[in-house]
């Protein structure tokens, strides 16, 4: 997590198991060239040109810790302020999955440094 000035959180990532989702699909995480991120801006600073770089600096902390240069995302597909944010950064589109529990469309999302 990360937090302002004044103690409030700013937004939080996870990494690895913790990013993924559960889906009906089998089999969609077995690639283990991409480190899996996930990650969240607190709802009250959205809207505020803040994304890109709160997602660009999750990035280059993922990189520093754990030097991986491959990274997937997983997204809800109803999410698109979240989608534009990852494609102005150079997150692909790789495929769609759906939730196990909500069934809800996700997209998973590829990016290389």
């Amino acid at each position: 997590m990360d937090f302002d000035n004044e103690n409030k959180i700013i937004g939080f990532i996870c990494i690895g198991k913790s990013a993924q989702i559960p889906t009906l699909e089998k089999e969609i995480y077995i690639d283990e060239t991409a480190l899996d991120i996930g990650l969240g801006l607190n709802p009250a600073l959205c809207g505020n040109g803040l994304g890109s770089k709160f997602l660009t600096d999750c990035i280059s902390f993922v990189k520093q810790k754990f030097n991986e240069s491959n990274y997937r995302l997983t997204v809800a597909s109803f999410n698109q302020r979240a989608i534009k944010v990852y494609e102005r950064i150079g997150f692909k589109y790789s495929m769609s999955v759906h939730h196990a529990i909500s069934e809800h469309v996700f997209y998973i999302m590829l990016y290389t440094t």
